[in-house]
Order: C-alpha cells, then sequence, then structure tokens
C-alpha cells in the first residue's frame, strides 16, 4: 500500500489480488468508500484490482484495514442471522462455510419493501429458535 500525506487529506492505493471481478464488486467498493466519506477510483491490474482513495486520516485506515491481507486483518464475526428476501429460498454468492451455524430467514417480502416491522418479525423468530451450533437436540442425545 502506498500512502501520500497532503495536509489533513491521506491519499491511498489499496492492492487487491485474486479473484475480484464479481459482478458485485465495483458498486461494494464505491458504497463502502462512499459510507467512510471518501473519493477514489478503480483501475484493472494484471493480478487484479488496485483501488485509490482519498480522505481523512481514520476513514482511509478504516476502509484499507477491509481490504487487508487475510493475517493483517482482525477475523469478520460468524454471521448469526441471514434474512433473505423477495421469496427466494437460495443463497447466492454465499460460501456456504462461512454461514455454517448461520440460522435463515427467508421472507416473500421485496427488499426496497422490508420494514421495521419486518426486521422485528424476523427477529422475533430469531429469537425463539434452538442454536445447538451443530450439536444434537438432547432428545436425541
Amino acid at each position: 500500500m502506498e500512502e501520500i500525506r497532503n495536509g489533513v487529506a491521506v491519499r491511498k492505493a489499496i492492492d487487491v489480488t485474486g479473484i475480484v471481478q464479481g459482478v458485485g464488486f465495483r458498486p461494494f467498493v464505491y458504497r463502502l468508500a462512499h459510507d467512510c466519506n471518501l473519493t477514489g477510483f478503480i483501475a484493472n491490474t494484471p493480478s487484479g484490482v488496485t483501488i485509490e482513495i482519498q480522505g481523512g486520516d481514520a476513514s482511509v485506515e478504516n476502509f484499507a484495514r477491509l481490504f487487508a491481507e487475510p493475517g493483517e486483518r482482525d477475523p469478520a464475526p460468524d454471521i448469526d442471522f441471514l434474512i433473505r428476501t423477495g421469496g427466494e429460498q437460495r443463497l447466492s454468492n454465499c460460501p456456504l462455510w462461512e454461514i455454517a451455524y448461520t440460522e435463515l430467514y427467508f421472507t416473500p417480502c421485496l427488499w426496497p419493501d422490508f420494514t421495521a416491522a419486518d426486521l422485528d418479525a424476523a427477529l422475533q423468530d430469531f429469537y425463539t429458535r434452538e442454536r445447538r451450533f451443530g450439536r444434537i437436540p438432547a432428545v436425541f442425545a
């Protein structure tokens, strides 16, 4: 990573290697940069992409940490609850090993129409579940 300090703003180039050309990668990066109050661009490289961002020091560091090499960043927490909207009962682009003990909730409600009341209903369903994390129920033991 190359870092150039210019007064208050920080500019950093982050090289991301591997398969990063998925359909949602660029919108994800731009949205994440926007949420961190950063500006920047993505350029294709022979080994992947380079993401160049500029903004406040703390925002740049937070953003860069998300794209750090696996040994250089904190592991992401396990996913406890996944809500799938739109009536589909499948998980697209979601590696199964990352959701091994995740509770799944499927709803016919489309995402733009998903309200706080829908979230409350999903959470109430989640709280009624017996989470066993791979163990068998006591009835069968």
